[in-house]
């Protein structure tokens, strides 16, 4: 959930019913979540499991209410095939002993990709949040459960995002492919280049800074009263 980062979550079908477990990255072991249904970030898509029959998913985030919560979290599915329905309860376990197909693989997909990033320089996913959820969802699914994800082009019963869920899909793919995702629990690297020794008057620029990481997004909070600009001298909001 979002006090850690998206939750993994297993489960069955995203439109008919779903689950089994809920499963903490982080190794908190004493919450429960309620499943609360699909969220509005989803997409139908088309494809298939381990070679079955191609069929029509509700793929994206899922709706769970964190120990109480009347505001819901989020998760994704990590196994389609353990069954569970809006309402039924799920008890946090430890991800470490998750049973699921790529742990390793999928901690990396949910570290990197919606809603945590876009994924790293040369892999990054577009489009809007339910686009960027379905195709995840799908990318998750490929790793545990053997999906896989067709292109479907002019299928009628598919929307105008679909498309641009099918790219992302194929970008988090070769992210995984390339090995070009960070490790879960590995050493996080930060540093910034640029002239720390500088002189100016109120109002006036300072830099460039270029900043290196090797985690999907870092948040930058300057303090004094300085402001962050990009490169042709605009404010960030």
């Amino acid at each position: 959930a979002s006090r850690r980062g998206p939750a993994a979550v297993a489960c069955l079908a995203l439109v008919a019913g779903l689950v089994g477990g809920l499963a903490s990255p982080a190794g908190a072991t004493d919450g429960e979540a309620e499943f609360d249904g699909l969220s509005s970030q989803s997409v139908s898509v088309r494809g298939s499991f381990d070679g079955g029959d191609s069929k029509y998913y509700g793929a994206g985030l899922l709706k769970l209410l964190i120990d109480g919560s009347e505001e819901p979290d989020f998760g994704y599915c990590i196994d389609f095939f353990s069954p569970i329905h809006e309402g039924d309860v799920l008890d946090e376990g430890e991800w470490a002993s998750s049973p699921v197909e790529n742990r390793d693989t999928v901690g990396r997909i949910l570290g990197s990709y919606h809603p945590i990033g876009v994924g790293p320089e040369g892999y990054e996913i577009e489009g809007t949040d339910a686009q960027k959820a379905a195709s995840t969802q799908a990318a998750i699914w490929h790793y545990t459960n053997g999906f896989e994800l067709e292109e479907a082009t002019g299928d009628p019963h598919l929307g105008a995002d679909y498309p641009g869920v099918y790219a992302n899909y194929l970008k988090i793919l070769d992210a995984v492919a390339d090995d070009a995702l960070p490790q879960i629990g590995g050493t996080v690297s930060l540093s910034i280049d640029g002239d720390t020794e500088v002189e100016a008057l109120p109002g006036e620029l300072v830099g460039p800074f270029t900043v290196h990481t090797s985690v999907a997004s870092v948040e930058l909070i300057p303090g004094g009263g300085a402001t962050i600009h990009d490169e042709s001298g605009a404010a960030f909001d």
